[in-house]
């Protein structure tokens, strides 16, 4: 769930160009972005 989540957060910021150039929004990308990964099980 915080895969698919975290990953429509990119998403939707990465394809509206006008939020990119806010620095909240590259925050929350930064941050949706790493949780993606520590979302994923490593080695089960």
């Amino acid at each position: 769930m915080a895969l698919f989540g975290n990953a429509l957060v990119c998403v939707v910021i990465l394809r509206s160009r006008t939020m990119l150039k806010n620095s909240y929004n590259l925050m929350i990308l930064a941050l949706a972005f790493s949780d993606m990964f520590t979302g994923i099980p490593i080695g089960c």
